[in-house]
């Protein structure tokens, strides 16, 4: 898939109404090459709770020289996740208002150039939504299914159990965040630099 699918272009196979955001890379993207030591037990977001410490800010990320690109909407793979103020604008105009967001600044090392158009994000909320009847899935022995680890090589959500949510992990693998069709909507039609990184992927086509 490249960029913001569109349902007859990327041959979407249901009628869902969720889909998985993440961000795709290519040899020109920006990655992050080192982030903000956090406090114990927020090193990485994505338990679903509000953080209920005091969390310095603004958070620093660097971006070393071999690291340098094309900055992207969305970087989901730090401890504390990145969007840029577009995204979070554009997520907001559509409903959402479960994003608890810190200040952060993007340094390139090499440059010195400073990007402070991103918010370190905290997505609140964890929903259980896989149909584990219908879905292609390996466990990671570590744990049961509600282990918030596992691994999808199809993923089928029932969702009459989603309840209208907009936008949210998924109990069953919390790296995977899920958005409704009206969160799509919104954020394709936003003119958000870098959007073209940006993917929505039916859930039976993605896997992780």
């Amino acid at each position: 898939m490249g960029g913001l699918w569109d349902d007859e272009e990327e041959g979407a196979t249901s009628d869902t109404n969720y889909y998985v955001l993440f961000t795709t890379l290519d040899k020109y993207c920006a990655k992050i090459s080192s982030e903000p030591k956090l406090p114990p037990r927020y090193g990485n977001w994505m338990t679903g709770s509000r953080i209920d410490i005091e969390i310095p800010q603004p958070l620093i990320y660097e971006i070393e020289e071999e690291d340098e690109g094309n900055m992207r909407p969305y970087f989901e793979e730090p401890g504390a996740p990145l969007m840029s103020d577009e995204l979070i604008g554009a997520l907001r105009d559509a409903g959402v208002d479960n994003l608890d967001t810190y200040e952060a600044v993007i340094r390139e090392v090499r440059t010195g150039r400073e990007y402070k158009n991103y918010k370190a994000v905290n997505i609140v909320g964890i929903i259980s939504g896989a149909d584990m009847t219908k879905s292609d899935y390996t466990d990671s022995g570590l744990s049961d299914e509600a282990s918030g680890d596992l691994w999808f090589d199809k993923l089928v959500l029932d969702e009459t159990k989603l309840a209208g949510n907009l936008f949210f992990r998924l109990a069953e693998n919390v790296a995977i965040v899920l958005a409704s069709r009206r969160v799509v909507d919104v954020v394709r039609a936003a003119a958000i630099p870098g959007g073209e990184y940006l993917e929505f992927a039916p859930p039976e086509d993605y896997s992780g």
